[in-house]
């Protein structure tokens, strides 16, 4: 289990704790302006009576796909690079989660100072070695 730092700076918990909510906030605000970008463009579709696929169109065949033939549903990449968004929840859980056999492994109530329980390795669903205190220290990072 390592210190509170950020940026590689050994910190206080609190300069850690105030760091890691602004970052919070800031992942929130990202989620939040990526499903009203989704939500726009896909209302858009209905009451724009086409000019946006319209503008999407020319400017898609004045780009460089335009010339390789490639023609993209500016909604389905809204929807798709939404859905991607979810990523960034799913993959700590990868990384953090054990396999179903270091299940029992892992200590799951870890006492404040009691080193030996919270530096119990296990491997996790997506094959990396850790810890429960590195996942505890880490997981606001992710």
């Amino acid at each position: 289990v390592g210190r509170f730092s950020v940026w590689s700076v050994n910190t206080g918990f609190w300069i850690w704790l105030a760091y890691h909510m602004v970052l919070s906030l800031l992942d929130m605000v990202d989620l939040t302006t990526d499903a009203l970008f989704a939500a726009t463009t896909i209302t858009a579709r209905s009451c724009s009576e086409g000019k946006l696929e319209k503008v999407w169109r020319q400017v898609l065949e004045q780009s460089v796909f335009g010339s390789l033939g490639i023609h993209v549903d500016l909604y389905l990449i809204a929807l798709v690079v939404w859905f991607l968004t979810f990523a960034q929840v799913i993959l700590p859980v990868l990384e953090s989660l054990p396999r179903c056999a270091d299940l029992c492994k892992v200590e799951w109530v870890v006492v404040a100072g009691d080193k030996a329980r919270a530096e119990t390795k296990y491997t996790t669903i997506s094959g990396s070695e850790t810890t429960i205190g590195d996942i505890v220290h880490n997981m606001p990072e992710a």
